[in-house]
């Protein structure tokens, strides 16, 4: 799984300014997949992310859509 390639998708989704997705520990999976998103505008965090699932639901394969979705005011810059 290349995180560009999801990042990419999250990045084309309307009221979404920037997203990054990384790999965290699961005991059943070994790892899974969660994006940190950072909205445009004030939207409801719920109905973002059920918009966003929805998209990248068409956009990419199932092992590749994130298992969780964290909401966050700005994201690290290196």
């Amino acid at each position: 799984v290349y995180p560009a390639e999801i990042e990419a998708a999250i990045a084309e989704t309307p009221g979404i300014s920037e997203g990054r997705v990384v790999g965290e520990t699961n005991k059943q999976y070994g790892q899974t997949i969660v994006a940190f998103i950072v909205v445009k505008d004030a939207q409801t965090s719920d109905d973002l992310v059920a918009g966003l699932r929805a998209s990248l639901k068409q956009k990419l394969a199932k092992y590749k859509i994130p298992h969780a979705f964290r909401v966050v005011e700005e994201l690290p810059k290196e």
